[in-house]
């Protein structure tokens, strides 16, 4: 299995995760504000767009092991964590599983968050997502790629990052029909509330915590925020009130800002206590 990783700036390390159908192209307004001062860190998950897979991912798991090889590898001891829809869930399924990692998470439209099963997004993701492989199959491009993002994931794809969204989605034509039952199989099946599953609401999360969530989101929709923040322990919630799926994408500049305030009041934290406590 090959991964590719974007990596800039020097600091504290910062890691943007993605979801699904997404690449690391979706980060690349965060990436270029967090990497003034941070060590960004921005692969394809496995799977998506120029990574590879040796085995297909089938599972929370499987994502959290191979994030924590990846930090391995790249000698990251701690790093801010954030997530957006798949990229969120994994982020905070590592926290958990390695909370000396996870200096902070930064949650975007998170999956996981809701206890209801979303059988409607997953439907939702099943017939959006074959226009995807009818596109790979027939090599129109363009008009599915809009189409298929179109007040689901963005609010406006075809502004002023409607290139990146091009080429995020253009990568991931190549899974094709693969990424697409992949992505519905972690939706409807790693989180239902039954079981060993995990419930994610349900359970403190060990490092401080920014959940952001886009008030027109398609797929996983704002009610999912405000059902988490009735569980899960942060004072730290903000609706954009213009954004879909990817505020990143919507509103940038707002979604940076905040993050970066975040980041800062983390850090000054950090820095106050005794060296022994870091």
């Amino acid at each position: 299995m090959e991964t590719f990783t974007a990596i800039n700036g020097e600091g504290p390390a910062v890691v943007l995760l993605h979801g699904m159908f997404a690449t690391a192209d979706c980060w690349e307004p965060t990436a270029a504000d967090l990497s003034r001062d941070h060590r960004v860190i921005v692969p394809d998950l496995p799977g998506h767009g120029r990574s590879t897979t040796g085995a297909q991912p089938d599972s929370l798991s499987f994502y959290v092991q191979w994030l924590h090889d990846l930090l391995d590898e790249l000698g990251v001891e701690q790093a801010v964590l954030v997530g957006n829809s798949m990229g969120g869930a994994i982020s905070l399924a590592y926290a958990r599983a390695h909370p000396e990692r996870v200096s902070a998470l930064v949650l975007a439209n998170p999956l996981g968050m809701s206890t209801a099963i979303p059988w409607d997004s997953g439907w939702r993701l099943l017939v959006r997502g074959r226009h995807m492989v009818a596109a790979a199959l027939t090599g129109h491009i363009k008009p599915h790629v809009f189409r298929y993002l179109e007040g689901w994931l963005v609010r406006q794809p075809w502004g002023r990052f409607a290139d990146v969204l091009e080429r995020m989605t253009a990568l991931n034509f190549k899974q094709g029909l693969v990424s697409v039952l992949a992505g519905v199989r972690l939706l409807l099946v790693d989180f239902l509330p039954q079981g060993r599953r995990i419930r994610f609401a349900q359970t403190p999360t060990p490092a401080p915590a920014l959940v952001v969530w886009g008030a027109h989101d398609g797929l996983l929709p704002a009610r999912h925020a405000t059902e988490a923040r009735e569980r899960f322990p942060t004072d730290r919630y903000v609706i954009f009130a213009n954004s879909a799926h990817m505020p990143m994408l919507d509103e940038p500049e707002a979604f940076n800002a905040l993050v970066r305030e975040f980041l800062t009041d983390i850090e000054k934290d950090v820095y106050a206590r005794p060296a022994a406590h870091r």
